[in-house]
Formats: C-alpha cells, structure tokens, sequence
C-alpha cells in the first residue's frame, strides 16, 4: 500500500524540524572557529601526506623467477 503525500505545511513542518538542528550546530562551530579563533579538528594521521613524491613514483621490484 502506497503511503498517502503529505500536505504542503507538514512538508515544511518536516523541514523546519530537519533542518532546524544541523543549521544550530553548524553555526555553532563556524562561531567557535570566526569568532573564538578556534582551530580546526583535524583527524587521521596526516604525515602520510608529507612523503616526497618520488616514493609514490617508484616501480615496484619484481621477484626473480624461480627455475
């Protein structure tokens, strides 16, 4: 059975209700960031970035053949 539409102010009723908490939080931590001078939360190890670029372009060794 197929669900019936919503009429269009539960819509947006839905959407106010939705949307209204990611907008807060977002807002929050921009605030914390512009505002405060907060520094931005970086996860992962990121000294994997560092590397020089001539590690990622070596060919790979191949094992000698087995006779």
């Amino acid at each position: 059975m197929a669900k019936q539409p919503l009429h269009p102010q539960a819509q947006r009723i839905r959407t106010i209700i939705w949307s209204a908490p990611l907008m807060v939080g977002c807002g929050y931590v921009l605030y914390r960031r512009w505002v405060l001078g907060e520094e931005q939360r970086k996860f992962g190890d990121n000294t994997k970035l560092e590397q020089p670029s001539s590690v990622a372009l070596e060919e790979p060794r191949m094992k000698p053949s087995q006779n």
